[in-house]
């Protein structure tokens, strides 16, 4: 069954240190593996400032920092003179010194910026170290503005030379980057002779290792890899057909036939076959040309036709070489005519008011980035809409300026005998009329005009366009209202309608072109059309169900922009036509406008199937789609599954062939089953969803068996391992197709691991975190069992290498399109899923490459639809959750230390014996108190580095969640939401005026709310629009409390943000002390229930759940607990993530300002009483920890409460908050 669906520059510090060595030349310089990562594509010797020139004084200081430059725009500072305005800036600067020429060795030299008609104006002196493979620059602020330090990357680009001594020779070695076999490593090869590099990232001393291997005849079992790529059905005289405006991409299937390695080094290359496939282009770029898929973003290759060529040379034999070609012809995509602005399909106007139309500057050519109007000629007409066709003489269309008349279609202008002296044309040369303007006083009033534009191009007549508007002459004066679509590729022009997609929302925004100071009114209506076809009129009708789903279907509707949900047009499938209109009543005259729509067509025809219909996740399944048709054309087949919640279908795999084969997950855990659909969509993004057969999939226990003892041998058995070497192909597909599979084995296997130990005794808060909305465990009395413990650990270990392995498959993956982005998110979720089991350096490559995919995502958040959006957002914040809840789980000791973390914190340095001040050689950073004992050290330093990391990485989250705040900003309209609720994370956010926070109630998952004060100011006005982000993660950060005996194990992550439009935080408001006692801003926290829901009675009776004076634009941290009832023995409420131990933490109690005074905490001496004294205390109280109270800067006092963990008596504490929360 089918259902027709039509769906900056960065600079950031490298979380982790990176130690680099060698085998025969030690990389021990520290700035190798302790420097600021920048990656800026605007650094480029390529760009040209555009008048708003960058400066680096805003980024370096006088202090010296270490930095290493990487991505599209180079990786390294030019060492030639570079031309003012480039690397947008007015003074851009180059190295003049030399370059360190030997790994680990360090020059100094100047370098000069260039000004003013020479090309050393300015200059400063800087430090160059070589690290093997990539060179780190030692940088300060420049002397003044605006002043910047280029980059550069050559296209024939020879890495630094690595010099080193085998058996007296000394080699030089290019080097590329590649994943190999080896353990936990991306791999770097080199050409002959090859140099294996591998790179993985630890707190203090992972090591970048280098091994030589002399090139040799290949042995038998190392064959040539077999490369398909996909689509690949093209030849010179029939090529593939790509519009110039639309982005495409080629996928490769690597298949590697070599025992002996599995390193391979990809590079495409472009050639020109206008004439011969000899000319060889040089690439912009942004183009990846090593990567599997080669993606060529839209306006980058001029119309023509190209060979695209992939070579794949295996690493080590480098004879060994594969290549393959496809043929693509860039074509026209055609211009669209507007004759107003953005193409608003309606206007109004007053009889007395000139009439403008514009098509030489308002027109659209989408296969440039600016419209050239002087190319094309211009013809206008003109019919009286609704009462005649536009006249015609002998069958062809009279011109608005023509001779002839039309007895049956009488012209705009009356009979009238000189049109033409109400017409005054603008424009020069053969483009003469590139604009009309049609005098006051020529319409009459109170009707309707259509008016059509011809143009034709002026070198190829052949090449023509056709545009329209209505016309509404009213009696009054009138401004020119403009509408246009928030994401312009959802609107593509047809004829008199715009086209969309029947599941995608559409999100307009309109503007005032004129005068609109005094704007007294906005309203939006819409109106359902069908067509007239005698009077080729459609007749349009008011949507009257407006009102009634305001803020669920329409937002926005007494604004500029507004948005009407895709439920709009899946809940009337029969209409076809839509008119979206806004009014603007400005002193008190309305002026109106309109934008029509019509629906696209979804692909159509054609059927799917699968086969086989059981296996298991080893199993290549085959889904075929034929025969499905689509006017626009089919641009790629998307898979999705679903076990138990279709809301909760997550992306397997996409191809651009209608027949493909994918590794499938495993299916429910009751019969395996696992529902699959197909998307098959459109040039234009409309979709139709296909139902495939569910199909049983069974987890292959032998082949994961395989995989993890594959992985952790030291031999090149690797190398034989199937699901290694479709690893190794790096096609984005794959990769993703088989991380998902495998992690979702894996974490079942975790899953019944947790369970069965804490069957044997061992406490579940001490082995894992339980995901959100999870049932409370039971309370286990069984004697801990230290032998079902030790082979706990064993498998969590030997998991944790595993995952950390197939991490480092991530790295290295083209993400620029929208699939590719929901993909690889969804694996990386996945892969992150059991918190338990990542590695440092696991958590490091992961929130590195998910605030990646949050920046891709970004770039193309003005392109892709809401709902493409939504989905990626989705799987984003799952992954940035999964990696904070993992860096804290040990420091909050909920989770095990790893061994892989521990080995590594506790390993010498290489630089121990040079580099005294490291923070490894300074036992005090590490010490327990006074203990200063080998033990202490020892676990001291890993706790060190965990909180190193953790912190690191809650700063990076919120770097991620503000990008993904400012993405989906982009989509939401005022009143609009967007809410993730996932075991992972629970997020809503929401787009608000500031007004609208008066009061406002946050409703979040399990029944926890969030009220806000009624009194709220800020330094932004009340109409400005915030978004309102409110988060809850199973795990609360650690904090910085230093004392070991302080734990907030027990807790749960509760947040709430104001932010502004571009993800960036609020400023608190401003009338904080002014507030009264009963302007409460308070956050009601849930309990577990037995059935795992709902707020305690307790709670609803409790006079101190107000928590006051607290600033909505910051974030809270909340210890999440029980509110029990007194009758009830403790321990029968505990949930698995507050789960007490025989021994708790001591509490601190906090008095709030609803009539506990202190003499009811005080003895008579005014001595605090311990809680076993307190009979008269408030009846419910909720437990904080020393570091929580520490960071909310309030007042606390501390009463024993070891003793009282264990009573059955209820639990009561209230808080009152003293001062703003910084």
């Amino acid at each position: 069954m089918t259902k027709a669906v039509c769906s900056i520059s960065i600079i950031f510090v490298i979380i982790g240190q990176i130690s680099a060595t060698t085998t025969n030349s030690p990389i021990v310089s520290p700035q190798c593996y302790n420097y600021t990562l920048i990656n800026d594509p605007t650094r480029s010797i390529n760009v040209t400032s555009s008048g708003s020139s960058a400066c680096d004084t805003s980024i370096f200081s006088s202090t010296p920092m270490w930095v290493r430059f990487v991505g599209s725009g180079g990786s390294k500072i030019p060492t030639s003179a570079v031309a003012k305005y480039q690397c947008n800036t007015d003074a851009p600067g180059w190295y003049s010194g030399n370059m360190p020429i030997t790994v680990n060795t360090t020059t100094s030299g100047s370098v000069c910026f260039a000004w003013s008609g020479s090309s050393c104006y300015w200059n400063s002196t800087i430090s160059v170290t070589n690290c093997g493979w990539y060179y780190v620059y030692e940088l300060v602020a420049p002397s003044t503005c605006s002043l910047r330090y280029c980059t550069d990357e050559p296209t024939n680009w020879t890495e630094p030379t690595t010099e080193m001594s085998t058996e007296g020779e000394t080699t030089s070695t290019e080097i590329s980057t590649t994943v190999d076999k080896s353990t936990a490593y991306v791999q770097t090869t080199a050409n002959v002779p090859t140099t294996n590099v591998a790179t993985s990232v630890a707190p203090s001393n992972t090591q970048v290792q280098t091994t030589r291997s002399n090139p040799s005849t290949p042995p038998q079992t190392c064959f040539s890899p077999k490369l398909t790529l996909i689509p690949g059905s093209s030849t010179l005289a029939s090529p593939l057909q790509y519009r110039r405006s639309q982005d495409f991409y080629i996928m490769s299937i690597i298949e590697v036939n070599c025992n002996d390695s599995l390193s391979t080094i990809k590079k495409w290359t472009i050639k020109n076959c206008s004439s011969t496939c000899s000319y060889q282009l040089s690439l912009d770029q942004t183009i990846q040309t090593t990567f599997t898929e080669l993606h060529i973003p839209a306006r980058t290759l001029p119309f023509g036709l190209y060979q695209l060529q992939f070579t794949v040379t295996m690493a080590n034999y480098t004879n060994l070489t594969t290549s393959s070609s496809v043929y693509v012809q860039v074509t026209s995509s055609g211009i669209v005519a507007n004759l107003v602005q953005l193409g608003t399909s309606m206007i109004t106007i007053g009889y007395k008011q000139d009439l403008e139309f514009d098509p030489g500057t308002f027109s659209v050519d989408p296969d440039e980035y600016t419209f050239n109007g002087s190319s094309w000629k211009y013809e206008y007409f003109c019919r009286i809409y609704g009462l005649y066709m536009f006249p015609n003489a002998q069958g062809s269309l009279i011109p608005i300026d023509g001779n002839a008349t039309d007895p049956l279609n009488p012209s705009c202008f009356g009979n009238r005998t000189r049109n033409e002296t109400k017409l005054i044309y603008g424009g020069t040369g053969l483009s003469l009329k590139s604009s009309l303007t049609i005098r006051a006083n020529s319409l009459q009033s109170n009707r309707t005009y259509q008016f059509m534009v011809t143009m034709t191009n002026q070198q190829n007549a052949s090449i023509q366009a056709t545009g329209y508007v209505l016309v509404k002459v009213e009696d009054t004066s009138s401004q020119m209202i403009a509408i246009g679509c928030v994401i312009s590729t959802m609107c593509v022009s047809n004829m008199e309608f715009q086209l969309v997609n029947p599941t995608t929302q559409v999100a307009l925004f309109s503007f005032c072109v004129d005068n609109c100071q005094n704007t007294e009114i906005i309203t939006w209506n819409v109106y359902q059309g069908s067509v007239n076809i005698s009077s080729n009129v459609t007749q349009w009708v008011l949507f009257n169900q407006m009102s009634a789903y305001e803020n669920i279907w329409f937002f926005g509707r007494s604004t500029s922009n507004f948005t009407a949900a895709n439920n709009l047009f899946l809940n009337n499938p029969q209409i076809s036509l839509w008119r979206f209109e806004v009014n603007y009543t400005v002193a008190s005259e309305a002026s109106l406008s309109s934008l029509n729509f019509v629906i696209n067509q979804p692909p159509k025809n054609g059927s799917c199937s699968v086969s086989p219909h059981n296996g298991t996740t080893s199993t290549s399944f085959s889904i075929s789609c034929p025969n499905w048709f689509d006017e626009d054309g089919i641009i790629d087949y998307s898979v999705y599954g679903w076990t138990d919640d279709s809301t909760e279908e997550t992306m397997i795999a996409f191809s651009s062939i209608s027949t493909f084969q994918v590794l499938l997950p495993i299916g429910d855990d009751q019969t395996s089953t696992l529902h699959l659909t197909v998307h098959i969509r459109d040039s234009l993004d409309c979709v139709t969803e296909y139902n495939l057969s569910s199909v049983t999939v069974l987890s292959d226990l032998t082949g994961i068996n395989d995989l993890v003892n594959s992985i952790q041998s030291s031999s090149d058995n690797s190398a034989n391992s199937p699901l290694l070497q479709l690893l190794a192909s790096g096609n984005p597909n794959t990769v993703g197709q088989i991380l998902s599979s495998v992690s979702q084995q894996f974490n079942k296997i975790n899953n019944e691991s947790v369970n069965k130990a804490v069957l044997s005794g061992i406490p579940a808060a001490s082995i894992s975190v339980s995901p959100l909305g999870s049932e409370p465990s039971t309370t286990n009395s069984v004697p801990l069992n230290q032998t079902a413990l030790d082979e706990f650990n064993k498998q969590t270990n030997s998991y944790a290498s595993t995952r950390e392995y197939l991490m480092q498959y991530t790295t290295n993956l083209d993400a620029s399109t929208a699939n590719n982005i929901k993909l690889q998110a969804s694996s990386l979720v996945q892969l992150t899923q059991a918190t338990n089991q990542l590695t440092r350096t696991t958590i490091t490559i992961a929130s590195d490459r998910c605030y990646q995919l949050a920046l891709a995502l970004k770039s193309l958040a003005t392109q892709i639809s809401y709902e493409d959006v939504q989905a990626a957002v989705n799987q984003i914040v799952q992954c940035a959750s999964n990696i904070q809840n993992a860096a804290n789980g040990p420091l909050q000791q909920r989770t095990n230390v790893l061994d892989l973390d521990s080995s590594r914190a506790t390993q010498f340095p290489t630089d121990y014996d040079t580099d005294l001040e490291s923070d490894w050689a300074n036992p005090n950073l590490f010490s327990d108190g006074t203990d200063f004992s080998w033990e202490a050290i020892q676990k001291g330093r890993n706790t060190y580095y965990q909180n190193q990391l953790a912190n690191e990485i809650t700063e990076q989250v919120q770097k991620i969640l503000s990008v993904i705040t400012s993405t989906i900003n982009i989509h939401l309209n005022i009143g609009q939401n967007l809410q993730i609720n996932t075991p992972s994370a629970f997020m809503t956010l929401e787009t608000v005026s500031l007004r609208a926070l008066s009061s406002k109630q946050v409703q979040q998952v399990a029944n926890a709310k969030i009220n806000l004060p009624a009194n709220i100011q800020s330094n932004v006005t009340d109409n400005s629009t915030v978004s309102l982000r409110s988060m809850l993660e199973p795990l609360a950060s650690f904090g910085n409390a230093k004392t070991q005996t302080t734990n907030t194990n027990l807790s749960r992550s509760v947040s709430l943000s104001v932010l502004d439009q571009y993800g960036n935080k609020v400023s608190p408001i401003k009338n904080l002390q002014s507030l009264q006692t009963n302007d409460y801003e308070w956050i009601l926290i849930p309990s577990i229930e037995p059935d795992g829901y709902g707020i305690p009675s307790v709670f609803s009776d409790a006079p101190l759940h107000h928590f006051g004076h607290l600033s909505p634009g910051v974030m809270y941290r909340w210890i999440y607990v029980n509110l029990i009832d007194s009758s009830m023995p403790i321990y029968d409420y505990i949930h698995r993530d507050i789960e007490l131990k025989k021994t708790c933490p001591t509490y601190r109690t906090l008095v709030n300002e609803a009539g506990v005074t202190d003499d009811l905490i005080t003895d008579g001496d005014g001595e605090e009483m311990t809680i076993e004294d307190l009979e008269t205390f408030p009846i419910s109280y909720v437990c904080l920890y020393a570091e929580v109270i520490s960071k909310l800067n309030i007042e606390w006092r501390k009463i024993d409460s070891n003793n009282y963990c264990n009573r059955n008596s209820a639990m009561y504490l209230l808080a009152k908050w003293i001062r703003q929360l910084q």
